[in-house]
């Protein structure tokens, strides 16, 4: 089944074509080209539909130069995706939340490194020592001239000896904005295209939901496009937030289990 062209009102100056396969694959595979008039600029419009865009996207991105993502939400595999294409040389800049969505807490956690910084080394011998006469003195305290003497040594020495450690966070991605506000755009402007459609930046918006997503391909829309991102950010900016500040916050409301293991992962990650 085809549907018919058409041409809207003449002071549009708009000519659209479209066409479909058939009636039930029409929203699986099509694509678009307008001509918009006044000065006759050709526009070239890609446009999908399905559950699968990962490719149709990921690829125009490890194309290009320069990356700007707007999207509310993203996951741990877009993460890797955002840090691969970093390691590749690309200028990439990401516009987020700090929603508490477990997956996106994890997307952004994958943005960040966490390291143990040494920051006062003490006496590893004489700290367990300390550790050892605490145990020894807890078991004999009912010998009170012995117990409470031992007990208060090991304490001494393990507070005096031990190596104190501070765990510092640090931005993978250097250009990270993470807002507070309920952000729900979602789009894509690289060096020659401007994304736009109705998923997130997550691996599910990617190869799961079924989504709509349109390349565009015309230099005023792309500089249009990065004037609003422009806008955006700074608009933004009064209610956006560091993103280590922000993954320590999420991380922290998250369920005891969960916590601990957000925490080992995250140290994990940076031995």
């Amino acid at each position: 089944m085809y549907a018919p062209d058409y041409i809207l009102k003449p002071e549009s100056a708009l000519a659209v074509s479209w066409s479909w396969l058939n009636l039930n694959v029409n929203l699986f595979g099509s694509q678009c080209n307008g001509i918009f008039g006044g000065d006759l600029v050709f526009m070239s419009i890609e446009l999908k539909c399905g559950e699968k865009l990962k490719d149709f996207i990921i690829e125009k991105l490890y194309s290009s130069k320069k990356v700007v993502i707007v999207s509310p939400w993203i996951s741990k595999e877009t993460a890797e995706i955002i840090l691969d294409l970093v390691s590749k040389s690309v200028e990439l800049e990401l516009i987020t939340t700090n929603d508490p969505q477990p997956y996106h807490v994890r997307g952004l956690s994958a943005l960040v490194s966490i390291e143990k910084k040494l920051v006062k080394e003490g006496n590893p011998r004489l700290a367990k020592l300390g550790l050892l006469l605490i145990v020894v003195g807890l078991f004999t305290t009912w010998f009170y001239f012995v117990g409470l003497p031992l007990l208060i040594i090991g304490i001494v020495l393990a507070a005096r000896y031990r190596s104190i450690y501070q765990m510092m966070c640090g931005p993978k991605v250097r250009n990270v904005l993470v807002v507070t506000r309920n952000l729900h755009a979602k789009l894509v402007v690289t060096d020659s295209a401007v994304g736009v459609g109705s998923l997130n930046f997550t691996e599910a918006g990617l190869t799961a939901n079924i989504e709509c997503f349109a390349w565009v391909y015309d230099p005023s829309t792309i500089r249009k496009a990065v004037e609003v991102v422009n806008e955006l950010k700074s608009e933004l900016q009064k209610s956006s937030q560091d993103i280590c500040s922000a993954v320590k916050h999420r991380v922290e409301a998250l369920p005891r289990k969960v916590r601990r293991r957000y925490r080992r992962t995250l140290v994990k990650r940076t031995r």
